[in-house]
């Protein structure tokens, strides 16, 4: 039986878009095509980078501003807004050893799923090491929506109702995660969703989530 070329999905949406469901919708159908996908968190490879702090605090936001500080003091390190890109294209080679017995025998039938893009290098760098193999698919949903997501969030992160000020507290992470301002103009070590969004392949409409599914699969077709 040939080998199933090994592919990279990544994903890219703004902040309080459910990039959980989109994920897990994308490995369902995939599994339909008896392909085994591999989850790989951006975020989580942060973890590893020298440098490395946890969150002082539970709360939501906190949570997210904290990951988005050491994404921007990760990148500023190494001297390149790619360097997440990095980090990851090294997370998949170590999946590949475990898979295909080396990093540089691509896996049969394995979709890694990238979660998640939030700069245009991370995709350029993609596109120039994967090719036509990786794809970046793209969520949206309402401000409303997204504000109302990062409310509940932070409302359920500190086990209380809403207040006044939690509005706000979502607003600066949406501002932030959009397009991470510097001394003057764009910080290029920061994140930057909004210029990452228009590179994708696919846009799906996370307003509507029961068509997730059907919308990844007909793309596949």
């Amino acid at each position: 039986m040939p080998q199933r070329p090994e592919l990279m999905v990544g994903f890219v949406a703004p902040a309080g878009v459910n990039v959980r469901h989109l994920c897990d919708e994308t490995k369902k159908v995939f599994n339909e095509f008896n392909y085994k996908a591999v989850e790989i968190r951006l975020s989580l490879l942060l973890e590893r980078a020298t440098g490395w702090t946890s969150p002082s605090s539970g709360s939501e936001d906190k949570r997210i501003s904290h990951l988005q500080r050491m994404g921007h003091d990760f990148r500023e390190t190494l001297r390149t807004p790619a360097a997440l890109a990095l980090a990851t294209s090294a997370a998949i080679r170590e999946q590949r050893s475990k898979i295909s017995g080396s990093p540089d025998l691509p896996a049969d039938g394995v979709v890694y799923l990238l979660n998640q893009l939030k700069h245009p290098s991370e995709v350029r760098f993609f596109r120039k090491v994967y090719g036509s193999s990786f794809v970046l698919i793209a969520a949206h949903a309402t401000k409303n929506t997204r504000e109302s997501n990062l409310v509940r969030l932070i409302t359920d992160s500190e086990n209380r109702g809403t207040q006044p000020a939690d509005l706000a507290r979502a607003q600066e992470v949406i501002r932030t995660d959009e397009e991470e301002v510097g001394i003057i103009g764009t910080d290029e070590f920061g994140q930057n969703t909004r210029n990452t969004y228009p590179l994708a392949d696919l846009f799906v409409d996370l307003e509507q989530e029961k068509n997730v599914a059907s919308e990844i699969r007909r793309f596949l077709d």
